[in-house]
């Protein structure tokens, strides 16, 4: 929690130097997420993304977030999203498969879940993701 607390005011410094980063913008997000202040997080992310719309990691992130607020559609869009842009984003599916396992709708989750760790094949909490789904 501490190295968030540093890094918020941190890159509120560099965006007062450079508004346009989208970088410090997403940096300063994952800060705020760190933290659990979901809100700015998505404030942060959503400005990265007005930077940079093809910032796949802003759009996990923002979705991640979005699902924090249980914004499913929200988040499911952001995920989409992602993908679209990143196909090969194993974090995306993850993601997507954590939302549609809290919607009850275990098919697609583990669909998700099976697309990620094809993707990141060592990462062992998609392993028993994939077993609480089927």
């Amino acid at each position: 929690m501490r190295q968030y607390e540093n890094a918020i005011p941190e890159y509120g410094q560099v965006l007062e130097f450079d508004a346009r980063s989208a970088l410090a913008h997403y940096n300063r997000g994952t800060a705020y997420e760190g933290q659990g202040r979901y809100d700015e997080a998505i404030t942060d992310y959503t400005s990265a993304i007005e930077l940079n719309p093809q910032y796949v990691d802003a759009y996990v992130n923002r979705g991640r977030a979005y699902a924090r607020h249980e914004l499913w559609e929200k988040a499911l869009a952001d995920l989409d999203r992602a993908i679209q842009l990143r196909p090969t984003e194993w974090t995306a599916y993850s993601n997507r498969g954590w939302l549609h396992e809290q919607q009850g709708r275990l098919d697609l989750a583990h669909a998700d879940y099976e697309r990620a760790l094809t993707l990141s094949p060592d990462y062992e909490w998609l392993k028993g993701a994939l077993e609480r789904t089927r």
